[in-house]
């Protein structure tokens, strides 16, 4: 009993420390869509990553926290596209501020819906003044996601530092930069709407463009690349140009580990302290009455037969070991159902398989065999062996012996 409550303890930490970390898990992990630069599908940047790499411009893969952003070289600028796939934590959401206001610059490719949105992005890009609308998502009945905004030729658009060449973005319903901000609008949509536009924090800058407008199927529309080229080159100034992939789960710490609250921490440490009183608690009470003392195990009659064989084969006595054997199985039906003295071998097999609902040919077979064997002159060691055992495995059978 003490083994079992000491184990119902242990079990209940185990239990309660692995849904704190997999709920933390599974509220920064991967979600279905994955605008990475590793990424060569439709809404990556990997083709916008390599074409910087091809004209020469000094790129980085960075896969650490923003809080590990170095401060003793040119800042550079650092893109990050949403939804990201790991939440950025409270150390990292003053670093990037810190990092910003002495002179750093961000870029951010946002295609994030209401349920794929970073709660402490959204509130920094709110300080830079680039607070945005909340659309109203179409979902693609197809694979049941936020379906992708679509793209339409469009000349004249205003559009700056791009020309008039830009692919109209036609946002989901309700999308766009919040009128009334401080951002300066670099581009509209169609209906007036804010689709880039450039705020500041501190002497940081902070560009926002509103749909996958790096995304591979989309870069090579219109003026689009010429825009991104644009402004990279403008933001970035000497430095390079960070892709951000730590909040696409590369890198890093393991999220579960960095983002812990220190509650869930503290309650942790609290469930295995009490989980160890518990054990010691166990370890010095008896939960019961004192276990008796164990029975000895019970010979088995077929160890018995064994034996009595061994002996038999020694005293080259064969045709009398099958002969005890027949005549004791014999003695115990009789006495068990209570029938003749006189009654014939055939006759007790058959009354034996009728009183224990055993097949008779079962019962009769290593009897007759066994009658057959006493008839011969002389019975060999092996064929003893057999005719005995198959009495006594039938004796087990019919009679209940153990």
């Amino acid at each position: 009993m003490k083994r079992v409550w000491t184990g119902v303890a242990v079990g209940m930490v185990i239990l309660l420390l692995g849904g704190a970390f997999l709920g933390r898990w599974m509220g920064t992990g991967r979600r279905a869509r994955f605008p990475s630069s590793f990424e060569g599908g439709p809404e990556g940047l990997l083709a916008f990553r390599l074409l910087l790499e091809e004209l020469g411009c000094p790129t980085q893969i960075f896969t650490r926290p923003w809080d590990d952003l170095p401060l003793d070289e040119p800042r550079g600028v650092l893109l990050l596209a949403s939804p990201v796939q790991r939440e950025v934590d409270v150390r990292e959401a003053i670093a990037i501020r810190a990092w910003l206001r002495s002179g750093g610059a961000m870029l951010i490719v946002d295609d994030a819906t209401l349920g794929e949105r970073s709660v402490r992005l959204d509130r920094i890009l709110e300080t830079a003044g680039l607070e945005r609308e909340f659309p109203i998502v179409d979902l693609d009945p197809a694979t049941l996601l936020p379906a992708r905004p679509e793209l339409d030729h469009a000349a004249g658009l205003g559009a700056y530092p791009a020309g008039d060449d830009l692919v109209r973005l036609k946002l989901h319903e309700g999308a766009g930069v919040r009128p009334g901000t401080e951002s300066i609008p670099l581009v509209t949509g169609e209906r007036g709407e804010v689709v880039v536009a450039e705020g500041a924090l501190g002497s940081g800058r902070v560009v926002r463009i509103l749909g996958p407008l790096l995304a591979n199927d989309q870069i090579a529309y219109g003026d689009h690349l010429k825009l991104a080229l644009r402004l990279v080159e403008s933001l970035r100034g000497e430095g390079p140009v960070r892709f951000d992939e730590y909040h696409h789960g590369h890198g890093g710490i393991a999220p579960v580990v960095r983002d812990l609250d220190r509650s869930v921490v503290a309650w942790a440490v609290l469930q295995v302290l009490a989980a160890a009183v518990l054990y010691g608690f166990a370890r010095g009470v008896r939960f019961g009455p004192a276990r008796p003392a164990p029975e000895p195990s019970r010979r088995s009659s077929l160890e018995y037969v064994q034996a009595m064989a061994a002996l038999y084969l020694r005293a080259r006595a064969s045709r009398h070991a099958i002969e005890a054997t027949l005549n004791r199985f014999a003695r115990e039906a009789r006495s068990r159902w209570s029938l003749r003295e006189a009654i014939s071998l055939e006759e007790l097999g058959r009354e034996v398989a009728v009183r224990s609902g055993i097949p008779s040919e079962r019962v009769l077979g290593p009897l007759l065999l066994a009658r057959r064997a006493l008839g011969h002159k002389a019975v060999g060691e092996r064929e003893m062996l057999v005719r005995v055992r198959a009495l006594a495995r039938l004796e087990v059978e019919v009679l209940g012996g153990d």
